[in-house]
């Protein structure tokens, strides 16, 4: 799952300078890329563990996931930027085989589809729940 986190900063943070032609700051963007993978996939185990558990306590919990995003982008961009380990995450995506690179390109792929369909399955079931 760390390898999968550290191909999805790497192509991001080439995504960045590619498409957007910025220089001073990818390291941002990809940090906020995998922030978000990360948040999304937190976000939608909460939402089935809530729903299912205590369902009113979903209700309660949906002014708290702003802050936690926030906290999860900040805390990641820091960490990236704090000793340059960006540059170590981008070393090890180039030292990954060919093979792996491959696997990874479609994984990644398949993995942020079913994190984006799945929050917002998770997003109706809850506004279902709540009569919305």
């Amino acid at each position: 799952m760390i390898t999968l986190y550290k191909y999805i900063f790497c192509k991001a943070y080439y995504f960045c300078i590619n498409v957007f032609k910025e220089k001073d700051f990818p390291w941002f963007f990809a940090s906020g890329a995998m922030s978000m993978a990360f948040v999304v996939n937190v976000l939608v185990l909460e939402g089935l563990i809530t729903i299912t558990i205590l369902p009113n306590l979903s209700d309660n919990l949906g002014g708290y996931y702003g802050y936690f995003s926030l906290f999860m982008l900040v805390g990641t961009a820091f960490y990236m930027k704090r000793g340059d380990r960006y540059r170590r995450v981008l070393e090890d995506g180039k030292k990954l085989p060919v093979g792996k690179r491959k696997t990874l390109r479609y994984v990644s792929l398949i993995y942020l589809i079913v994190l984006g369909i799945s929050l917002i399955w998770v997003s109706t079931i809850i506004r279902r729940y709540h009569g919305g």
